[in-house]
Order: C-alpha cells, then structure tokens, then sequence
C-alpha cells in the first residue's frame, strides 16, 4: 500500500480514520466530525438535475463515505437504488472492486 519513489499515493480518508480501531476509538458522532473537518475536495453529494419520474442526476465524490451517504439521503430524501451496508467505505473504494452492489436484480455500483 506504499508508492514507489516518483509516485503519487492519494488517500480518500484522513489517516485517523484509517486504522480497525477508530471506530472504537472515536464513535460515530465523532468521526462524522472528523470526516467535516477534513473537507476533501474528493468529497461531497450534489444533485445536478432533478429528471423525469423521480430520479435525479446526482455526483457524488470517490471519498464520500457510505456514511456521508446515509446522512445525506435522510435530510435531502435522494437515495441510490443500490448501495453496500459498510458505513466507512469510500465510494471511490466500493467502485474499485466492480463488484459491490451486485444482486440477482441489480448491477454493481460501477454499472
């Protein structure tokens, strides 16, 4: 997980939200705070156009986390018609894999 010499290695979390304990370390209210703070240009959930039969043309940044997500849907009433259930992924990580949000009805999250 290390760059080689000449090479750009970009994060799309702060490193104190990096490790298996800051969850435990910091709880939920305050890694929202810290993901606020961090204010990454990567980051953020914008409708761009609101279309025909309720859906909407919406951006969402490769370091939004699913819990960004979650926070956003349940003030603004948008939501994706699919999504995975971990809260501390980055959207730019749940697409890397091309896999996650696949089901027997539904493409992946990168279709």
């Amino acid at each position: 997980m290390y760059s080689d010499d000449g090479e750009i290695l970009v994060y799309l979390l702060p490193l104190t939200l990096t490790d298996t304990i800051s969850f435990t370390r910091n709880g939920l209210n305050e890694l929202e705070s810290i993901l606020k703070d961090w204010n990454s240009e990567l980051s953020g959930i914008e409708v761009v156009e609101e279309l025909a039969d309720g859906h909407a043309a919406v951006r969402v940044g490769s370091a939004t986390t699913n819990l960004e997500m979650l926070n956003w849907s349940n003030k603004s009433g948008w939501t994706l018609p699919l999504d995975i259930i971990a809260v501390m992924i980055t959207y730019g990580g749940s697409n890397a894999m091309i896999c996650h949000g696949a089901g027997l009805h539904s493409k992946t999250l990168s279709d």
